[in-house]
């Protein structure tokens, strides 16, 4: 979407080149393509988001990518369904700000501020995420986002004083290597778990198996051997 943005921001329609005709074509489509295609997949989801709710496992192998990890009961509804739709627009609004106003700083912060602002209430009050750590994760990455947008207002021309935008730059560096440090640390205890399991699965297949064969063989006696 950033990408055909970015045609549409190019787009010379008085141009004869056949390069150009062929960029604002295919600018145009795959920007068509995104918003069209976002809001019928977005609006079949609404439709059928009790399907989502009794757990249907059709429903949820199909579009279970923009609702998971979320409640499945009737009344976190509203909100289950405000989590792709806010998701869905910030990016959007992104996107717009980043290609359409870059000449308008104010603009752009002032945007991310208020989604930023916006997601943290929808997970505080709402709830949507089923998983406490998850949505503590969700609230996390967002209260980061909100400082970082802070933090890079005062290296703007809002502040004038040299000395506190060298300050404030290692607060900045210390909030992004925070949210990096943390994503990383559940990274590798993810990564650690799926090796435990792998581990354990050789194991299993190699070790384990000949031990129960010997168990379970029956003793031959005198007796059995005639």
């Amino acid at each position: 979407m950033l990408f055909s943005m970015v045609n549409f921001n190019e787009l010379d329609s008085s141009s004869t080149l056949s390069s150009v005709q062929i960029n604002n074509w295919i600018g145009g489509f795959f920007g068509a393509a995104y918003l069209l295609g976002s809001a019928t997949l977005l609006g079949y989801v609404c439709k059928n988001v009790r399907r989502h709710e009794n757990g249907d496992p059709d429903f949820d192998a199909r579009y279970g990518a923009f609702l998971e990890g979320t409640r499945r009961k009737r009344e976190y509804r509203c909100a289950v369904l405000l989590l792709p739709t806010s998701f869905l627009l910030k990016r959007l609004l992104l996107c717009v700000s980043l290609v359409f106003m870059q000449d308008f700083f104010w603009g752009q912060v002032a945007s991310q501020l208020f989604f930023t602002t916006y997601m943290i209430i929808l997970h505080q009050g709402g709830r949507p995420i089923a998983g406490t750590i998850d949505r503590n994760m969700e609230i996390f990455n967002e209260v980061a986002t909100l400082l970082v947008l802070y933090l890079l207002m005062y290296f703007s021309d809002f502040n004038h004083d040299d000395d506190l935008r060298y300050d404030l730059g290692y607060a900045y560096i210390v909030v992004v290597s925070l949210f990096a440090a943390v994503h990383l640390l559940f990274l590798l205890i993810e990564t650690c778990k799926g090796g435990r399991l792998v581990c354990k699965r050789y194991y299993n297949r190699c070790c384990r198996k000949p031990q129960e064969i010997v168990k379970k063989a029956p003793l031959q006696t005198p007796q059995t051997v005639e």
